[in-house]
């Protein structure tokens, strides 16, 4: 009885190790592709990033559009450009998510406050055409193609409406009729002086770092479409000044 108990155990103990060594393996292979195909090939895109390159900068492109098989993600950071869906990375801000999550479609204002100039998509991919044009279509998989309506990187908004908490922020940008054009929505800051009128020009971005050339007749939001992170800082003539999210 003794003996037929620990032989009963033995196995079981067995039966787990190779369990262990099974789930162990799959999650290493869990990501690997199996596949003859080269995928390091979806990499290499020489018709649209060369097109793409020669745009007056800064924008961002849209790859959020199930071209994976095409275009491989960090493709954009391969060529120096910049994506909306940043870097492949399992860890998103949550506000960003959310941004992004409450877009309700392209044809969104907030949408184009994303900077997003063109779209990456296969050839029959619906668009709203009345915003979206065909700029690039000398790829055989995919076309690009570009919003009308993008917002520049950095530009002075007209009108500041306060709202007192995050959530009510969150709820201003949604409201019927809002438009990031014209109304930047700015949490805290009742008395913050606006209204100024003038241009944003000599826009360029490096790594960490955003500069511009701002000409205005009076106190200005200069309303710049980038992540909120802690940490960002910004100097106006050289002096630092407040940072405001929206």
């Amino acid at each position: 009885s003794a003996r037929r108990g620990e032989w009963a155990q033995l196995t079981t103990l067995g039966w787990l190790a190779a369990g262990l060594v099974f789930v162990d393996v799959a999650s290493l292979a869990a990501y690997q592709d199996l596949g003859n195909r080269d995928r390091s090939l979806s990499y290499d895109q020489p018709l649209i990033t060369a097109f793409l390159k020669q745009q007056a900068t800064p924008f961002r492109i849209d790859t959020k559009t199930a071209i994976e098989r095409e275009w491989q993600a960090d493709t954009a950071l391969l060529y120096g450009l910049e994506d909306i869906d940043g870097v492949a990375n399992p860890l998103l801000l949550a506000d960003a998510g959310r941004y992004w999550d409450g877009l309700g479609s392209r044809s969104s204002p907030l949408y184009d406050l994303l900077n997003t100039r063109f779209v990456i998509v296969h050839k029959d991919a619906p668009l709203d055409r009345d915003k979206f044009v065909l700029a690039f279509d000398g790829d055989p998989k995919l076309n690009v193609f570009e919003n009308k309506r993008v917002l520049p990187r950095a530009f002075l908004a007209g009108q500041v409406q306060s709202a007192p908490n995050h959530e009510a922020a969150w709820a201003a940008i949604h409201a019927p009729g809002f438009d990031p054009r014209v109304t930047a929505v700015v949490e805290g800051a009742p008395n913050l002086a606006a209204g100024g009128r003038g241009q944003v020009s000599e826009i360029r971005g490096s790594p960490n770092r955003l500069s511009m050339q701002v000409t205005t007749d009076g106190p200005a939001l200069l309303a710049v479409s980038q992540v909120w992170y802690p940490g960002w800082q910004v100097w106006v003539d050289g002096i630092s000044q407040p940072v405001e999210t929206y």
